[in-house]
C-alpha cells in the first residue's frame, strides 16, 4: 500500500489530480476512506497545493461511496438497515455505488481541473 501512495506524483497539475483522485479510489476500498486520507497526510505535508489538498478531501470522501466497506456511513446504514429486516448485499450496493462514484469523481476531478486554469 505504501508503494502505491509513493508512486502517485503529486503535482498541481491534471496528472496530479487524476493519480490523487484514482488511489482514493482504490485504497478507500481497502481501508475505508478515513484510514485512506489518515495514511495519506504524511505524503501531504510536502504538497504546497490547496487544489491538491481539495482533491485529497472531494475524492476520498466521494471515493466511499462505491461499496458498502469504502466508509464507515455504508456500514452503519447497512447494519441499520438489518435490524429493520432489509438486507443489502455487497453486490447490490457496488452496483449503483460505483456509478455514483465515478460520476462524482469525475466532476470533482473537472471542477478541480478548472481551479487549476
Amino acid at each position: 500500500m505504501e508503494q502505491m501512495i509513493n508512486s502517485v506524483k503529486l503535482q498541481d497539475n491534471a496528472a496530479g489530480l487524476a493519480g490523487l483522485h484514482l488511489i482514493s479510489l482504490v485504497l478507500s476500498q481497502v481501508v475505508s476512506n478515513v484510514p485512506f486520507t489518515v495514511l495519506m497526510l504524511p505524503v501531504m505535508k510536502s504538497v504546497g497545493s490547496e487544489t491538491l489538498w481539495l482533491a485529497l478531501a472531494s475524492a476520498s470522501t466521494l471515493a466511499g461511496n462505491a461499496t458498502i466497506i469504502g466508509a464507515m456511513s455504508n456500514l452503519i446504514v447497512i447494519e441499520s438497515a438489518e435490524k429493520h429486516g432489509i438486507r443489502i448485499k455487497f453486490m447490490e450496493f457496488f452496483k449503483t455505488g460505483i456509478i455514483v462514484t465515478m460520476l462524482t469523481l469525475t466532476l470533482s476531478f473537472v471542477i478541480l481541473w478548472f481551479r487549476l486554469h
